[in-house]
C-alpha cells in the first residue's frame, strides 16, 4: 500500500510538472519563442535541422514536413557543375541554412513585433563583428510564427537584402538549392 501512495505521489508530482511545461510552452509569446530560438541557434554547435525535440519545439508541423522532406530529398541531390556547397538541408553544425548565410552573425537583437490573429512577425536585427567575413554588415529578418494548437510556432525565416546576401526565406532555400 505505501508503494502505490508513493507512486501515486510521484505520478501526480510528475503530471502536474508536466502540465505545466505545456502550459508554459503554450503561454509563451512570440517575441519569448523567437528569444529562445535564437539563443539555442547562436549557441548550437549541432544540426538543428536532424534535432526532432529542437524542431517541436520551435517549427510549425508545416515547416518541420519542408525539411523532413527537404532532408529525404537531399541524399539523392546531384549538384550542379561548380556548386560550391552542397543541398541547404544537408548542412553542417553551424546551421548556414538557418542564418542564411555563410560567415555566422556574431550577435542578434529582437526588433519589432507584429502580431494579428494567429500569425505574428518578429524583426530580428543579425550583426557581424569584427574579425567575421562580413565585418559590419546588419542585416533585418523576419520570423515568421503562426499560432498552433500547442502554442507559437516558427513558420519560415525570411532574410531581408543585406549588404552581402539576396533576400530569401527559409522555406525556398529548403526546395531550391
Amino acid at each position: 500500500m505505501k508503494i502505490v501512495g508513493v507512486a501515486s505521489g510521484l505520478l501526480i508530482l510528475m503530471t502536474g510538472s508536466c502540465v505545466t511545461t505545456a502550459t508554459n510552452a503554450a503561454s509563451r509569446t512570440p517575441r519569448e519563442v523567437t528569444e529562445g530560438f535564437m539563443e539555442v541557434l547562436f549557441a548550437s554547435e549541432r544540426d538543428l535541422f536532424t534535432d526532432d525535440q529542437f524542431k517541436r519545439q520551435y517549427f510549425s508541423r508545416g515547416l518541420r514536413r519542408a525539411i523532413d522532406q527537404a532532408l529525404d530529398e537531399a541524399d539523392e541531390w546531384e549538384p550542379p557543375p561548380h556548386h560550391p556547397w552542397g543541398h541547404p538541408a544537408h548542412q553542417d553544425r553551424f546551421n548556414r541554412t538557418i542564418f542564411n548565410a555563410w560567415d555566422l552573425p556574431t550577435s542578434f537583437s529582437i526588433g519589432e513585433v507584429s502580431v494579428r490573429g494567429t500569425q505574428a512577425t518578429v524583426k530580428v536585427i543579425y550583426r557581424w563583428g569584427e574579425g567575421s567575413q562580413y565585418e559590419g554588415d546588419e542585416r533585418v529578418t523576419s520570423v515568421k510564427l503562426i499560432r498552433e494548437p500547442d502554442g507559437w510556432r516558427i513558420d519560415d525565416v525570411v532574410t531581408h537584402e543585406g549588404q552581402f546576401i539576396p533576400a530569401g526565406t527559409l522555406r525556398s532555400q529548403l526546395v531550391e538549392p
